[in-house]
């Protein structure tokens, strides 16, 4: 069975953390949603 840890996280905040988060995602194969202004940006 795989868990899936999903996160969302604002654009700004992402920018300042990328660095950790890409490794988290890698290690914990952790689901990460970067939003702008609280909205899903395509």
């Amino acid at each position: 069975m795989t868990i899936v840890m999903k996160q969302t996280i604002a654009a700004g905040e992402f920018k300042s953390k990328c660095l950790g988060l890409l490794e988290e995602v890698r290690q914990q194969r952790k689901e990460i949603t970067i939003t702008k202004r609280g909205k899903l940006r395509a």
